[in-house]
């Protein structure tokens, strides 16, 4: 059977083979907050990642960095906090799930990834919540974020 890049296939069986955590970092916000700042006010939320496809592993693996970055300039620290998760899916029905292009290259269905995304999106945010529960940081939240607009914007 055939997959369309932008169709699924009539079942896709996988499981969350891994979560690692790859980068994890909180900026010393003491003196920000000693002044009086919202932190809440003064961030920016990025978002970075990247995907691949392991075939013989059957997996598709995410990479999502989630970090709240001061806005204005001579804020210190330059990076209030930052989260990167690597994530492992194994695709159990890989050849009908995975589109095969040329050579080495796959390309996993656009509704497809999206649902890993948004897997992926609110594992990273119970994450974040549970590693700031105890810091400066646990009023910032990690908004809801919308699964397909990451998809588009960071995994292409």
């Amino acid at each position: 059977m055939e997959v369309h890049p932008n169709q699924l296939p009539p079942q896709i069986n996988f499981i969350l083979a891994s979560v690692k955590d790859v980068e994890w970092y909180i900026g010393d916000v003491t003196e920000l907050l000693t002044a009086g700042y919202d932190l809440r006010q003064l961030i920016q939320l990025r978002i970075a990642g990247a995907h691949r496809v392991e075939v013989e592993q059957r997996l598709i693996v995410l990479r999502l960095t989630l970090a709240y970055d001061p806005i204005g300039e001579g804020i210190e620290p330059s990076v209030i906090m930052a989260y990167t998760s690597e994530m492992a899916f194994e695709i159990v029905n890989f050849s009908e799930a995975i589109v095969h292009q040329e050579g080495d290259n796959y390309t996993v269905p656009k509704p497809f990834l999206e649902l890993l995304v948004s897997i992926m999106i609110s594992t990273v945010r119970g994450i974040i919540i549970e590693k700031t529960a105890n810091s400066a940081l646990k009023t910032l939240y990690v908004p809801i974020l919308n699964a397909q607009e990451v998809t588009q914007r960071v995994f292409g």
